[in-house]
């Protein structure tokens, strides 16, 4: 058996409640024929929900990514600054940053996938890297063009 619920009763935008002489001049007869714009201010809501849900689960994927990245970073092939070891430094550093080879997405999408992940130092990610784009793409520590934000086929 199915029950009949009934849904609660919408919110009006919030601007109808703050700025009240507005509403009033939007409901005034002068502006009749505007009939159609005043019966869109009355039915739009307040979507905070949506809002909130999405920011906590960009918080919860951000703390995942954390606690992996620390995990990659103690295997013992990440220990070392991959971008260190290619230029040929003659002292490579330790790694402490992660770069993602293809970007983190424009939705995050590809923040947890690690085959994308370069082990990095601190001194190579910010200044070398990202300020070398053309000459870390030869080393394959950035994305073919066109490919970046996107996952690899």
């Amino acid at each position: 058996m199915k029950l009949n619920k009934t849904k609660p009763p919408r919110k009006h935008a919030i601007w109808l409640g703050a700025f009240p002489k507005q509403s009033q001049k939007l409901n005034s007869p002068a502006l009749a024929h505007r009939g159609r714009r005043l019966a869109l201010a009355k039915t739009m809501t307040v979507r905070s929900d949506s809002v909130a849900s999405r920011k906590a689960a960009e918080v919860d994927l951000k703390n995942k990514y954390r606690a992996r990245v620390k995990v990659f970073l103690k295997m013992p092939e990440n220990q070392f600054c991959w971008c260190c070891f290619w230029r040929g430094v003659s002292k490579v550093r330790r790694a402490t940053n992660v770069h993602h080879s293809h970007g983190r997405g424009y939705h995050l999408e590809l923040l947890l996938i690690e085959y994308l992940w370069i082990p990095c130092c601190s001194k190579c990610h910010p200044e070398w890297i990202h300020n070398n784009i053309d000459a870390a793409r030869d080393l394959g520590l950035y994305a073919p063009r066109g490919e970046w934000n996107r996952i690899p086929k």
